[in-house]
């Protein structure tokens, strides 16, 4: 059984003006895992951490905040978003460009919890979660879904 993370970044409402097909684009970048082989190695086979790298790059959206939310499936049953980032939540905005980047690891911390940390450029956070009774924190994995 697999129990699946889903971390949902959420960007304000966009009004769009009538402009140029190129300049309504928004680009998200997504990248999983690590780079180097021994690395990867090294994280995925003998530490169990995954990687997430997100980029998202769209003029339009200069200095929006973004809001970060996770949400548990429990045996394919959507629960409740829960907000990560409660007060801090304006730091997660997008620079003056439209520019926004961040890291996610991911690992089992025990068999019993889920340990996530989040790398933004202004801050860091940790997050755990809790598998299943009947399950094991290696059981999991994350799913990264962004949705505008």
């Amino acid at each position: 059984m697999r129990v699946a993370l889903s971390l949902i970044l959420l960007s304000t409402a966009l009004t769009c003006q009538a402009q140029k097909v190129a300049t309504l684009t928004t680009r998200l970048t997504a990248r999983f895992g690590f780079p180097d082989g021994a690395t990867s190695e090294l994280m995925v086979q003998v530490l169990h951490v995954e990687k997430h790298q997100l980029e998202i790059n769209d003029p339009r959206l200069a200095g929006r905040v973004f809001h970060l939310k996770s949400q548990e499936f429990r045996d394919g049953v959507a629960q409740p978003e829960q907000d990560l980032l409660g007060q801090n939540r304006d730091r997660l905005r997008l620079d003056a460009k439209g520019h926004f980047a961040c890291n996610v690891y991911a690992r089992p911390a025990t068999d019993a919890r889920l340990e996530v940390k989040f790398f933004f450029p202004t801050m860091g956070k940790e997050q755990q979660f809790a598998p299943l009774p009947s399950a094991k924190a290696t059981d999991y994995s994350l799913r990264t879904d962004i949705l505008a």
